[in-house]
């Protein structure tokens, strides 16, 4: 599926470098119910799952995101927060839409930075 709104397809498009080097090549979004979704997934190289989520609410005029890991059952299975960024008030202001990317940018660094430690870890 394509991003269809303008305000989260120009935030994916600045982070989408940081999405590749952290191994999340995925991107899909869409409209449901009044809340445009944009989502970056992919899969680590320890055999997490990654989804970066961006959401623009229409009514209440807020942008949310957030950055999740799903662990591998062999790791304990379990979901993790990396990142979250709520209730950022879509006024049309650059900042607003600047301060979301630049969450966004330093969650998928840590991503990339744990993909280069563990493939340092797996060398013999």
């Amino acid at each position: 599926m394509a991003i269809i709104d303008e305000v989260l397809s120009g935030i994916v498009a600045q982070i989408e470098p940081y999405a590749t080097a952290a191994d999340l090549v995925r991107k899909r979004g869409g409209i449901v119910r009044g809340v445009a979704w944009a989502e970056i997934s992919g899969r680590g190289r320890d055999g997490t799952w990654y989804e970066l989520r961006l959401h623009r609410r229409y009514r209440t005029g807020l942008l949310q995101s957030g950055l999740l890991a799903y662990r591998p059952l062999a790791d304990g299975g379990r979901t993790e927060v990396i990142g979250e960024l709520g209730s950022i008030r879509d006024d049309g202001a650059p900042a607003n839409e600047k301060q979301i990317i630049w969450y966004a940018q330093a969650w998928l660094c840590k991503v990339a930075q744990a993909n280069a430690r563990y493939l340092a870890a797996q060398r013999p």
